[in-house]
């Protein structure tokens, strides 16, 4: 990567048209081309995969599968941690802030208030 101005990076190891905004914006990706990363650490670890975009904080976090049959490839993120860990999926739409993340084991152990 090349640093083009605070924030701002430009994946060029082997990849094309990978243009990445943000601190560690496609900060891991590799020979994967044609992804779009806006946001803070968005698209942080691809390592397989291509013709994505993430826009958010840490969107498409983790995106890692299996190259041979494009898995991790052709996915759209928009909002802070949506599709956070990706790891089969290929083809998917995400919008919203979470949207398709795991939810935090704290979650699952907070208590939860229902008001009418």
């Amino acid at each position: 990567m090349r640093l083009l101005a605070p924030g701002r990076f430009l994946a060029i190891l082997a990849a094309r048209a990978t243009p990445a905004n943000g601190a560690f914006a496609l900060f891991n990706n590799t020979d994967h081309s044609f992804n779009t990363a806006t946001g803070f650490q968005a698209l942080f670890t691809n390592r397989t995969g291509q013709d994505n975009t993430a826009t958010g904080v840490q969107a498409l976090f983790f995106n890692d599968g299996d190259p041979s049959n494009n898995e991790t490839s052709y996915n759209v993120a928009y909002g802070d941690y949506s599709l956070f860990s990706n790891t089969t999926g290929y083809a998917n739409s995400a919008f919203g802030s979470g949207a398709m993340a795991p939810i935090p084991v704290a979650v699952l152990i907070r208590p939860t208030v229902f008001r009418r």
